[in-house]
Parts: structure tokens; C-alpha cells; sequence
């Protein structure tokens, strides 16, 4: 039996799209061969996974994603359908996250099993979560100091606006004769500073010598320490001693004293007593003044004619007298 060219060229091109197909499968990562379990996993977002997306667990693949659809525009949720290949029981609180292969944006399905009891079914609905990648992390890390950035921005242009309205023309003329002033004084400064440094300069010898003579002094009473300290013992004995006299006493006696003399006094200004008579008596001064003259001129006549009251034969004073 001859076979005709169409026939093999039918039959080749049969088994050559059954080639391409398998290829395409094995590729994608389903087996046209291999049957397992069907899963649906629901997601709000899917950012980036498609299909053929490895599914793993712990970094084991355990299946891939086989198709993606969106039943429901109006409700946002997507279906993901994985065929899990190996005979693995899912625990229905058990996690489906799509999580980020590697910084080229490659997605996969990591399934991280539960502990529960129960177990999903072939073909059931599984709730899914999303890892925030790497933008969305570093959006979510950046946040705070782009808000700082913006609150700043705001800040340094209201400050702008207020710096605008505050340096007028007149605020900058002012601004310019301030700082003249000012450097008007720091010259002055300078100028007072440069005559206090030559006045110390000439002045240097004189400071050294003051300086010398207060250490000698430091150092003669540090030597003179015991003595200063005896004196300044003394001295508080002698002001202990004086704190200790009764002084209310002595004021007292004063007091008294000081009475009894005012009482002598007036009894003498009245004519009180023989003192009182003698000092206010005017009769008996004259007659005590007319005595003192008599005596007087009687002394003056024996120191001029002794010899005329003395015996001659009486010596006074180893000496004779005669007439």
C-alpha cells in the first residue's frame, strides 16, 4: 500500500502541532500527562502574575498558575486557577500569597499551610493575599519623610513670603546702617583692644613686680601661718571675753554714777554743803584772794631783807645773814 504525499504531509504537520503544543505546555510548566488538583484562589490584585507562575511551598514547586480570569468587573475580584501536582492536603486556614521572585518583578504563588483539621477539596475557592513588593515598601518607608519633605517645602515658602514682606527697601536701608554701626563699634573695639595691649606691654615690668610682691606676701604669710593664727586666736578669746561681760551692769552703774554727780553738782550750784558756800560764796573768794596777796608780799620782803627778820647768828642754808 503507497501512501500518498498529502498523507504524510497531513500526518506530519499533525504530529508537528502536537509537538508545538506539548512544547508550549511543558514550557508553561502544564503537563499534558500529568493530572492534579485544581484549585481557584481569589485576589482583589494581582500585580504582575500571570500564567505559568510557579505555586510553592517553602521554595518547592508544587504546581503552577493555569488560567486568570475576571468573572465579575463590577465586584473586582480575580480568579486565579492553580493545578497542584503534588500530593499535598491543603489546610483550609491555610495562606495563598503572591509574593515577588526576585527585583525583575517575577511573581509566584507561595503557599504557606495551616495547622487546622480541615482540608480543601479539588476545585475549591481559596482566599488569597498580596505581599507588597519592593516599590510599594519603599513607598511605604519613604512616607513619612516625604510628608516631613512637603511640610517643610510648605514651611520654607511661607517663610520666603514673610522674608519678602519683612525686607523692604527702608527695613534693607536700615539693615545697611546697622551693619555700618556695627562695624564701626568692632573697629572702636579693635582700636581699644590694640591701646589696652600696648598700655600692658609698657606696663609689663611694673605688673611682673606687683606680681612678685603679692607672692611675697602670699608667701610670708603662708610662712607666718601659726602666728596669724595665735593673733586671730587671741582675738577671739578677747571678743570672747568681751561677750562676756555684763554690760548691762556696767551701763547700770553709770547710769548711777553719772546721777549721784549730777546730784554733787546741783547741791554745789546751790550752795549746798562747804563746797557749795566755797564755790558760790563771792565774799569768801575775796578774802581767800586778799590772803594769797598778803602771803605773797611777805614771801617777796624775807627773800629781799631776810637779815632784817632772821638772827644774824642763824645759818639758812649754809649761809649767814646780817643787817
Amino acid at each position: 500500500m503507497k501512501l500518498s504525499n498529502e498523507f504524510r504531509v497531513g500526518v506530519l504537520s499533525i504530529v508537528t502541532i502536537g509537538l508545538l503544543i506539548a512544547g508550549y505546555n511543558f514550557l508553561k510548566g502544564t503537563s499534558l500527562f500529568v493530572k492534579g488538583k485544581q484549585y481557584t484562589i481569589e485576589y482583589s490584585y494581582i500585580p504582575g502574575l500571570k500564567k505559568g507562575d510557579p505555586v510553592q511551598i517553602n521554595g518547592y514547586q508544587i504546581g503552577r498558575v493555569t488560567d486568570i480570569t475576571l468573572p465579575d468587573a463590577q465586584k473586582g475580584v480575580i480568579e486565579v486557577m492553580v493545578n497542584v501536582t503534588e500530593d499535598i492536603s491543603i489546610p483550609k486556614d491555610s495562606r495563598a500569597i503572591i509574593k515577588s521572585a526576585d527585583l525583575l518583578g517575577e511573581k509566584y504563588v507561595d503557599m504557606i499551610l495551616g495547622k487546622g483539621n480541615q482540608y480543601y477539596r479539588d476545585g475549591d475557592h481559596i482566599t488569597g493575599e498580596i505581599e507588597a513588593d519592593l516599590t510599594n515598601q519603599i513607598k511605604e518607608e519613604l512616607r513619612p519623610l516625604t510628608e516631613k519633605v512637603q511640610s517643610m517645602i510648605v514651611s520654607v515658602d511661607t517663610a520666603i513670603t514673610v522674608m519678602s514682606s519683612i525686607f523692604t527697601p527702608s527695613f534693607k536701608a536700615n539693615f545697611e546702617t546697622s551693619v555700618a554701626n556695627i562695624k564701626q563699634t568692632l573697629e572702636s573695639f579693635n582700636n581699644s583692644a590694640r591701646v589696652l595691649d600696648e598700655m600692658l606691654t609698657s606696663q609689663q615690668d611694673r605688673m611682673e613686680g606687683i606680681i612678685t610682691d603679692v607672692s611675697a606676701i602670699t608667701h610670708n604669710v603662708d610662712a607666718n601661718e601659726k602666728e596669724l593664727d595665735q593673733i586671730i586666736d587671741n582675738l577671739k578669746s578677747i571678743t570672747d571675753e568681751l561677750a562676756a561681760v555684763n554690760w548691762t551692769e556696767i551701763s547700770t552703774s553709770l547710769d548711777t554714777a553719772l546721777t549721784q554727780f549730777n546730784e554733787i553738782m546741783s547741791a554745789i550750784n546751790n550752795s549746798e554743803g562747804s563746797m557749795g558756800m566755797l564755790v558760790n560764796d563771792p565774799e569768801l573768794y575775796e578774802n581767800l584772794e586778799r590772803i594769797t596777796q598778803t602771803l605773797d608780799a611777805i614771801t617777796k620782803e624775807l627773800q629781799q631783807t631776810p637779815g632784817k627778820y632772821v638772827p644774824p647768828l642763824i645759818q639758812i642754808g649754809g649761809r649767814k645773814y646780817s643787817e
